[in-house]
This record gives C-alpha cells, structure tokens and sequence, in this order.
C-alpha cells in the first residue's frame, strides 16, 4: 500500500464573542513546502458557523505564508472553538503551520487580548488539582468527535475523608462535595469550574476505544481581560 499520509489536528478553544469582544485565528506555513488544511469553526453547541470573507473552509499556504481567520457568531459566547487540520502528504514529513488564536476586547477605550494557545485531542482526558489559587481560571472541556461523550467531576472543598478499616482506603482523600455526570454533544464545549478547592474531572470513552470521546482540557486564565 502506498503512503497515504496524515492529518494533524490543532485545537483553539474559548473564543469570544460579544458586542465588544471578537476573536481571530492567524495560521503560518513555517515549512518550504505548500501546504492544504481546513478550519472548522463551531459554537458551544457543536454546531458550525461559517468564516468572514472566505468561502468554505479549506485553504492552501506557500511556503513562508500566513492567513488570519474570523468567524459569523451572532449570539454572546466566551466558549466558541475552532479546529485547524493540516494534511501531511507523507508520513516521513512533520507538521509545518503554526496555529496561534486571539481574542480583542474593547474595556472602555482600551483595546485588551488573550492569547489562545493549541490544544490536542486525547482520550481519556482527565484533571485532578487544586484551582482555588488560579484567579479567574475556568477549566475548559471540548469534545472534538462526532459522537456524545461523558464527563465526570467531583469537587471537593478541602475535606479528607480515609477509612482504615477498608483495603486500600486508608490514605486520606478528597471528599466530594459536589459530583455530577454530563454528557457533551457531539462536537460540543461546555465550561466545569469553581472558584476554589480540589476539582477533579474525567472524559471516558462512551463507546470501544475510537475517537468517539476523544477531548482536549484546557486551563484558562484572562487576566489581560479582566478590568
């Protein structure tokens, strides 16, 4: 069989927008090669939105090229996100573009922005740490497959609970005083947050080991948009 190649996913999320917040995607062709990918911009439901001034969602880079990307959301969001695919032809080549996102908005007549870093898909995705000392931080989860995933989380507010008299339970460990069990549509990025204590959340696959349930967690601090 001949070599068919590979796609490499780069993942943006908690993009914002409002009637004074707007968010932009710059990719870069960093290689001396041309380059074809796709955008795939999506709303917190899952659902897509088209591009600014550009038809479809597939784009070719020469090298040393870059284009920028904004996307038509109407409604008020902090948590629209978007996909960047790059096709590599072979699989002895490496990935080439660099995916950066941006979010502006406008504090009175001050222009601030956050950076917006990539993340990558996994399976099983999972955090367990304490959050009380990241002001502002959300804790951001995205399901990147066509399928429902799973998400569950258990936050403790600082209570240890141990019972010797159990194997294995001995030690002492969070008690949770919060718990849920949600599912995340398909496509779809909810925010899971508290303002402080130990917060632990998990994304199992919802069906065999395929992409079904894959997801990315991202941290996320607006520190430079917090007035």
């Amino acid at each position: 069989m001949g070599d068919t190649g590979r796609v490499s996913e780069s993942v943006i999320p908690s993009l914002v927008y409002s009637s004074v917040c707007s968010s932009t995607i710059e990719v870069r062709n960093l290689g001396d090669r041309p380059v074809d990918g796709s955008v795939e911009p999506h709303r917190e439901s899952g659902a897509l939105v088209p591009l600014v001034d550009k038809p479809g969602m597939a784009f070719r880079l020469s090298p040393g090229q870059e284009t920028k990307f904004s996307f038509r959301i109407p409604e008020s969001t902090d948590t629209a996100w978007v996909a960047v695919r790059e096709r590599i032809p072979s699989s002895g080549l490496s990935p080439v573009l660099s995916v950066i996102g941006t979010t502006d908005c406008l504090n009175g007549r001050e222009l601030r922005s956050a950076i917006r870093e990539v993340a990558h898909a996994s399976p099983n995705p999972w955090f367990d740490g304490e959050i009380g000392g990241m002001t502002g931080a959300r804790l951001v989860v995205v399901n990147v497959a066509e399928t429902m995933a799973t998400v569950t989380g258990c936050y403790s507010s600082g209570a240890l609970v141990g019972n010797p008299n159990i194997p294995g339970q001995a030690s002492l460990a969070p008690l949770c005083t919060h718990h849920f069990r949600e599912q995340i549509p398909p496509f779809g990025s909810p925010i899971s947050g508290r303002k402080g204590g130990q917060y632990s959340l998990f994304a199992p696959y919802c069906r065999s080991v395929n992409r079904a349930a894959n997801a990315t967690f991202t941290r996320r601090r607006d520190a430079t948009l917090s007035s």
